[in-house]
């Protein structure tokens, strides 16, 4: 009997402690935000692949439902074989291919001019001649003879090798892109001047304008015009991609992870990232937020509510109710045509309306945001059927 009344007086002030309105309130509070800080952050922590590219995969994984996926890592590659296959847009280098006709222009000026100054005896011209390329180096006997040539043969000399001279080196298939080039640049205009049937002193002449002042490459490459030509390149690319089934293998046990499988488990959401203990904190943090600013709405605007539990215990069951349902729904992974929050609305129009029947409109509103708030915890596609996963697609030792 001793001990039946001790137990009797110890249990007193519990049962006085529980049955305390405030107490109530507080064990509900508390009950609530850990089911729905629950239902919003279960998906977190399931099981998923801790896996690096390169390494072998100690599981089967098969695809939880038909995606297409794309590899942009091989895109890339691809696109920059394509670009490398373009080759350099190679145009004309106008300020050598201009110096060069100035230069031979200069020369047969200087050659007319001199064959027309009577105040000069031929040793006299000579030794003008002398001090302009290409004269400076051809004998005396060729100097003499290019002095005595007629004037129209002089001018025709000036005009076709001229003609021959640039046309050689600007032309993108003789000129030259770099100095390699030179040698076979010079070669093939002296073969073309060869062509034109020019008294020997011209034509030994003009043999030695092209050795003197061909000297730099007369194409270079347009690097706006090389670009573009590579972008458009680059554009008729296609993205390579990968339609995969429910059940599909993605990779077996014992296979090497490759950065396309990797992608892939990317894309699925079965690679882990960061810690789930961090989001599952982040996640409590907007629930317990959401809960105040419906208790500071009730205490404010609807005071006859919030004197009594009855009514808080039921839009706590009602908003629990609503994301346990949503939570469900997305579960049953309703295919790719449909989005991933698509299920979470039927359970909301449902607690609303539950709530403006029972309670009160505009406290239904109110919840009715703040349901949509927690809402945006839910996992998207990547994540929403990691159970499902966790039983069916992740199969240790098969």
């Amino acid at each position: 009997m001793g001990f039946v009344n001790w137990l009797k007086r110890l249990k007193s002030p519990l049962i006085k402690v529980a049955v305390n309105p405030t107490t109530q309130r507080y064990v509900a509070g508390a009950v609530f935000f850990l089911l729905i800080t629950a239902l919003l952050s279960g998906s977190l922590f399931v099981n998923r692949l801790d896996v690096t590219p390169g390494e072998p995969s100690t599981v089967l994984v098969q695809a939880p439902w038909p995606k297409v996926i794309q590899d942009r890592a091989q895109w890339e590659s691809n696109k920059a074989d394509a670009a490398s296959k373009v080759p350099d847009f190679v145009i004309a280098n106008d300020d050598v291919i201009k110096g060069l006709a100035d230069d031979l222009a200069t020369a047969f000026s200087v050659l007319k001019t001199t064959q027309a100054d009577t105040t000069l005896d031929d040793k006299g011209k000579v030794a003008k001649l002398k001090g302009t390329i290409p004269f400076t180096s051809l004998p005396d006997n060729v100097l003499a003879s290019l002095l005595k040539d007629p004037l129209n043969s002089v001018t025709a000399a000036e005009l076709d090798g001229s003609r021959v001279i640039v046309d050689t080196a600007k032309d993108t298939k003789t000129g030259a892109l770099n100095n390699d080039d030179i040698p076979a640049l010079k070669d093939r205009i002296k073969k073309n001047l060869d062509q034109l049937k020019l008294t020997p002193e011209l034509g030994t002449m003009l043999d030695t304008f092209v050795d003197a002042k061909v000297s730099s490459p007369t194409l270079e490459v347009d690097r706006e015009t090389t670009e573009t030509q590579r972008k458009k390149a680059e554009q008729q690319v296609p993205i390579p991609e990968h339609a995969f089934s429910t059940n599909e293998k993605i990779v077996g046990v014992g296979e090497v992870i490759t950065p396309w499988i990797y992608t892939v488990l990317q894309e699925y959401g079965l690679i882990q990232t960061l810690s789930p203990w961090k989001s599952a904190a982040g996640i409590g943090l907007v629930v317990l937020a959401s809960m105040a600013a419906v208790l500071v709405y009730i205490y404010t605007f609807k005071r006859e509510v919030f004197k009594k539990n009855a009514y808080l215990i039921l839009l706590g069951l009602v908003i629990t109710l609503v994301l346990g349902l949503g939570r469900g729904i997305i579960s049953l992974n309703l295919g790719p045509n449909y989005n991933s929050l698509l299920g979470f609305l039927v359970p909301v129009a449902w607690g609303s309306m539950l709530i403006a029947i029972l309670v009160d409109s505009q406290l239904a509103i109110m919840v009715t945001a703040t349901i949509a708030n927690s809402g945006c915890a839910f996992p998207r596609r990547k994540g929403l059927n990691q159970a499902v996963l966790l039983q069916h697609r992740i199969n240790p030792g098969r």
